[in-house]
């Protein structure tokens, strides 16, 4: 009885096709990536934002900027894309 409970909890199990179908659009210049979500204060925000106009950059340019600067900091080694 156990045995249909917890097999009541599991998810369906769909074919790769229906997998497939399910997806949502992914914009190409996202293809291979992975997303990462952080907070900042307001005013951290604004002056990212301000930066971000000021150099003519979106602000994905300036937080990969950033990333790579941490990791020359830190020693890590980058590879190629």
């Amino acid at each position: 009885m156990a045995t249909r409970q917890h097999a009541a909890l599991r998810p369906p199990v769909m074919a790769p096709q229906a997998a497939l179908a399910t997806r949502r659009y992914q914009a190409p210049s996202r293809a291979g990536k992975r997303g990462i979500t952080f907070y900042l204060p307001p005013d951290q925000w604004r002056h990212l934002r301000r930066l971000a106009v000021d150099t003519d950059a979106t602000m994905q340019d300036l937080m990969e900027e950033a990333i790579a600067l941490l990791f020359t900091r830190h020693g890590v080694q980058r590879r190629p894309a």
